[in-house]
């Protein structure tokens, strides 16, 4: 898993990460930082869906199913808020989730909710 800084308060071996950073090769979402990350592809780009939970044909709040810091082993799709959407599922699940298109993506934040 490859993420990036969004915030500060994250530190390393070396220090506090400045923002923008990117750390690649993660076994799994950071613990106890949710709100100062975002997961990223191979092309370094956010791994996120935009798209209304409500309506699929407009554009909207982006999901992003990442790891959840209570319970190892389990993903939920977060919105844009960090609001838990939908149930949670495992990592295999949550990989086909973040690769999905952006319609199918929102189609299954209303189907699950």
């Amino acid at each position: 898993m490859d993420i990036k800084i969004t915030a500060g308060g994250v530190y390393g071996a070396d220090g506090e990460y400045p923002i923008g950073t990117v750390i690649k090769g993660l076994p799994a979402a950071p613990k106890g930082i949710d709100e100062r990350f975002m997961p990223i592809g191979d092309d370094g780009e956010p791994v996120l869906i935009v798209n209304p939970a409500s309506d699929v044909s407009q554009a909207g709040a982006p999901y992003v199913a990442r790891a959840k810091d209570d319970s190892p082993g389990w993903y939920q799709v977060f919105d844009a808020a960090g609001n838990a959407v939908g149930k949670a599922m495992r990592q295999a699940d949550a990989d086909a989730f973040n690769a999905m298109s952006d319609t199918d993506k929102a189609a299954f934040v209303q189907a699950d909710s």
